[in-house]
């Protein structure tokens, strides 16, 4: 038996895939077999991956006829590994070099562990690991503890080791969602686990792509999010889970929340009923948002009587948003950030006839990008106008350093601060624009 199973979903990941495979194969270690899942690829992905079969026998592939989604395709892995342990690793990514060595001589000594916890080139929260937090006195609780410490942490499944034998014993899988369903099996392995271990090395790179999964916005985007807080509320309903494993759940439930939001303002009116009686359906899950401790306006909308809650929400963050702006006696803005967030804001800004002249990004990757017909403009274009025109910059970013540093950025370029705004999807769907 291998000591790991590699599970890599593959989707038109030509470009990628070489890397991805070569930065396992060429490891000094060779326990492990690599479970590549071809979920229907339209590119050279397949014939790249069946290369290297022939010349490394520990590749196995699977080949799906038709496009199953990446939460079919893990858990088609998890079912076809044998391996005592299961790593993910995702076909555009790559494992930092002598990853694999150092990570089976921390098992040898950690041998209960259920799942690792392993460091990442992600945000803030990818070097996560302390010297005190695998000390045998530290308990399961105050290891979920220090995960709840941690600003922004995000579940990847990808940045924790799992045990095969926990998965199958406590039958945990990948929901079906086409997107969040990382923070959804992330938190049934907090909830179900007794033995969580961190890993103090560098193991996984995560390669930040404009055109990933992760930025693709369509209905299945918000269905996914309903279907993720359906099964986030059905934990969070589990009794005799400890305080700290609860507040995890109460977190996990928050982020879906605040990406639900924005969402409403990029699915059509149908598409939000479709959403709305499902919920409907659930309401006895729903309901319980009323109990979490955190204030989130979606509970104010729920009701035991069949009624449309998801446009409801996006009338009242409709209505709030644009109070704050009606009274600025400007017509024209500058978004920053590009995505789901300034697309949101956009399209509140459009219906009310306000012009929006660009969206601004730090990530020069956005460059050929537009939205609405609103094309991605450089900062360095834009800040000669914004300073001579009446033209205001709403910042659309959801952290409060990125906010910060965005911010101090184009007030150093000469930008006052009267003519920046910020706009966050916070859990109080009345939250208004707020001035910097």
């Amino acid at each position: 038996m291998p000591l790991f199973s590699i599970i890599i979903p593959i989707y038109n990941s030509e470009k990628f895939i070489k890397k991805c495979l070569l930065s396992v194969l060429k490891q000094k270690f060779s326990n492990y077999e690599i479970i590549i899942i071809n979920d229907h690829s339209l590119d050279r992905s397949l014939e790249i991956c069946k290369k290297f079969r022939k010349k490394y026998p520990v590749i196995k592939i699977l080949n799906q006829k038709k496009n199953k989604g990446v939460s079919f395709c893990r858990n088609l892995g998890i079912k076809s590994s044998i391996g005592e342990y299961i790593i993910f690793l995702d076909s555009d990514d790559y494992l930092m070099k002598a990853s694999l060595s150092k990570l089976s001589k921390f098992i040898k000594y950690n041998r209960n562990s259920e799942i690792i916890i392993v460091q990442h080139n992600v945000s803030s929260d990818g070097n996560i690991y302390e010297k005190h937090i695998n000390k045998a006195n530290i308990n399961n609780e105050e290891k979920v503890k220090f995960i709840n410490k941690i600003p922004y942490f995000t579940g990847f499944c990808w940045r924790v080791i799992t045990k095969r034998k926990f998965l199958e014993r406590k039958n945990i899988f990948f929901v079906d969602a086409h997107q969040y369903e990382d923070e959804d099996f992330f938190c049934k392995l907090i909830i179900y686990s007794k033995f969580i271990t961190f890993f103090k090395y560098k193991f996984y790179f995560y390669r930040r792509s404009t055109n990933s999964l992760g930025h693709t916005i369509n209905f299945n985007t918000t269905r996914s999010c309903v279907v993720i807080l359906k099964s986030l509320l059905k934990l969070y309903k589990l009794k005799n889970i400890s305080f700290q494993k609860r507040k995890y759940c109460e977190s996990r439930i928050t982020i879906i929340l605040q990406h639900l939001y924005p969402l409403l303002f990029l699915t059509s009116n149908k598409n939000l009923t479709i959403l709305s009686k499902d919920i409907y359906e659930n309401i006895y899950l729903f309901s319980l948002l009323k109990k979490i401790k955190s204030e989130n306006g979606f509970k104010l909308v729920l009701h035991k009587k069949k009624i449309n809650y998801l446009l409801n929400c996006k009338k009242i963050i409709e209505k709030n948003t644009i109070s704050k702006i009606k009274n600025l006696n400007v017509e024209n803005f500058y978004l920053f950030c590009m995505d789901k967030y300034s697309y949101a804001v956009a399209k509140i800004l459009l219906k009310h006839n306000f012009k929006i002249k660009g969206f601004l990004d730090n990530n020069h990757g956005r460059k050929n990008h537009s939205k609405f017909n609103i094309k991605f403009i450089q900062i360095k274009h834009a800040i000669k106008k914004i300073k001579n025109d009446k033209d205001y910059v709403i910042i659309c970013n959801q952290r409060r350093e990125h906010i910060i540093s965005i911010a101090t950025q184009l007030i150093n370029q000469g930008i006052s601060k009267k003519k920046i705004l910020i706009k966050t999807f916070t859990l109080n769907l009345e939250e208004k624009i707020k001035n910097y």
